[in-house]
């Protein structure tokens, strides 16, 4: 006879690792498919970003909305990869970070290449960017990926 048994809680100092092995684990995954089927890294974005924009409506950020977004992304990537950082230049704001140590790692036990990671974000940037009526501009230079995000010109 089966019997219920109580779960033993994730302990909150856990928590993080825990979520961040599996953010790895399904992003090195999604890529490396995508990467193998022969996928561009802009038309695997496109389909990573349906997804996310699926009943989102467009709308235009704010100049302090884009300040959050940047500082959250830089938040972000110091989570995930150990390092990140942000700068302001008046309405620019400028997002860095660095794909080595565990982004590289976590690159090549999916046999990712870093340039294709970096195209696949650039073009997921992009859209998310063109979601929100900002430019959002990704770039690879060597291993350290460069985001500048600022309002749209007016038309």
């Amino acid at each position: 006879m089966a019997e219920t048994v109580s779960i033993e809680p994730v302990p909150p100092e856990e928590r993080v690792e825990l979520l961040l092995e599996q953010v790895w684990l399904f992003q090195g995954y999604a890529l490396s498919l995508a990467h193998a089927s022969g996928l561009s890294p802009e038309e695997a974005a496109g389909r990573f970003f349906a997804g996310i924009a699926s009943g989102r409506p467009g709308r235009t950020a704010s100049a302090e909305e884009i300040g959050r977004i940047a500082s959250s992304v830089a938040g972000f990537l110091q989570m995930l990869w150990g390092n990140g950082r942000v700068r302001r230049d008046g309405e620019t704001w400028l997002v860095e970070t660095r794909l080595d140590g565990k982004a590289k790692e976590v690159l090549d036990r999916w046999h990712v290449p870093v340039a294709y990671f970096g195209r696949w974000t650039a073009e997921v940037q992009r859209r998310e960017g063109d979601l929100i009526q900002i430019e959002w501009r990704t770039r690879l230079e060597g291993d350290i990926m460069q985001q500048e995000l600022h309002p749209r010109p007016s038309q």
